[in-house]
């Protein structure tokens, strides 16, 4: 198997943080809304091109089954840029977002 470079990363609306634990996994910030998860995930510059070109992004899950997922672009509609930008910025200054 590769090297995972993709990594899970914050945003502002997650709510709790599923921990990796002994399975070598990176603990996984999501927004939990009681029916799902959702979480955000970073692809390096180089692996951008190669969805660019490709189409293709390859989902692994551990284990022998999983629940019913989808891949978006993007989840929650912010109703303002400057607002959310804003809040942003405040969480990072008071330390909640790395």
């Amino acid at each position: 198997m590769l090297k995972r470079e993709t990594r899970p990363v914050r945003f502002l609306e997650a709510n709790r943080t599923l921990c990796g634990g002994a399975t070598g996994a990176e603990d996984m910030p999501v927004y939990d809304d009681g029916g799902g998860l959702i979480s955000c995930w970073k692809i390096p510059f180089w692996k951008r091109f190669k969805v660019l070109f490709t189409g293709c992004v390859w989902l692994h899950v551990s284990g022998r089954t999983h629940a019913p997922l989808y891949i978006e672009t993007q989840v929650f509609v912010r109703a303002c840029f400057w607002k959310w930008l804003r809040g942003l910025a405040k969480r990072r200054h008071f330390g909640e977002l790395a």
